[in-house]
């Protein structure tokens, strides 16, 4: 289920406005599906990429996916 939502989530990013693909990607961290919100935060991230608060959220999905690397 969780591949089927990650492939639906990147087939549906190039349609989604920014604020549509931050509100998935919460949605996404409400229900515990990270690999999905950060998906939808680098995708949001290529729209928006001097976007601190978009930054702020991506490194924070990161952390909990346990790249740190990438949050920094």
């Amino acid at each position: 289920l969780l591949v089927v939502s990650i492939g639906l989530l990147v087939a549906c990013a190039k349609e989604l406005s920014l604020e549509e693909l931050i509100a998935q990607a919460r949605e996404s961290m409400a229900a515990g599906e990270y690999g999905a919100a950060n998906i939808a935060l680098k995708n949001a991230a290529q729209q928006a990429p001097e976007n601190p608060d978009l930054r702020i959220e991506l490194a924070t999905v990161s952390i909990v996916l346990g790249d740190g690397a990438t949050a920094e």
